[in-house]
């Protein structure tokens, strides 16, 4: 029987392993989507401000993903980085406000502010 702790153990190997077998762009593309639509509706504002936010996450996304491959910065993502660090620390903010872990499939879907 697997205890609690060996299951945190197996955890991260297994979901390396999974990242390996996402080859195609369209895996890439839903993961992108979902972080910054997520981080866009749990941070809230107009509609603007989230498409703004969704952005920047987007944008950080594709460098992370640049990075994790052993890619250089270009001249303009410096400023990108920056921006989604901000993003990041309004997002933790709102979430420790929350203080619930999110429902995520309410947040994707519920309106955040009339427009």
């Amino acid at each position: 029987m697997v205890t609690a702790v060996q299951a945190r153990f197996l955890f991260t190997p297994n979901r390396f392993c999974l990242s390996q077998c996402r080859r195609q762009d369209i895996d890439r593309a839903l993961i992108s989507w979902k972080v910054s639509v997520r981080a866009a509706q749990v941070i809230g504002g107009h509609v603007a401000d989230r498409m703004a936010c969704r952005k920047q996450v987007d944008d950080f996304y594709g460098i992370r993903s640049k990075a994790a491959q052993g890619g250089q910065l270009k001249q303009g993502e410096a400023r990108d980085v920056s921006n989604a660090t901000d993003v990041f620390l309004r997002l933790f903010l709102r979430l420790v406000q929350m203080k619930r872990e999110p429902v995520w499939a309410q947040i994707e879907l519920e309106p955040v502010s009339k427009d």
